[in-house]
């Protein structure tokens, strides 16, 4: 745990040099990303295995799951415009994402 301790304090001194304004804006940034990942991973599964047992279900089988997507899609674009207003926001979206891919990819090698 002590390596584990020393990059997240490592991570948490370089996030003290950012403002709050943009700190906010790129959590919401990754959020969103998360939350398009999910709802395409749901869309997948509903359209792919449509009569598989699950814990939750939405109402109305597929003409439910497509309205649920129809009333989550603009919101999640709305949040993406608002996130990325300034173009340094963009691009520390995209160097935190490289940051994680990396990462993710030096644990599986161990």
């Amino acid at each position: 745990p002590i390596v584990a301790l020393l990059v997240m304090t490592a991570i948490q001194l370089f996030l003290l040099l950012l403002s709050f304004d943009y700190l906010v804006q790129l959590s919401t940034l990754l959020h969103v990303v998360v939350y398009w990942w999910q709802l395409a991973a749901f869309m997948r599964l509903k359209m792919r295995w449509p009569d598989l047992p699950r814990l939750y279900t939405v109402p109305r089988g597929r003409p439910g799951a497509w309205l649920l997507c129809a009333l989550k899609a603009p919101v999640l674009i709305l949040l993406v415009i608002s996130a990325c207003a300034d173009w340094s926001m963009v691009v520390g979206a995209l160097v935190v994402n490289g940051l994680l891919y990396v990462l993710v990819q030096c644990i599986k090698t161990f």
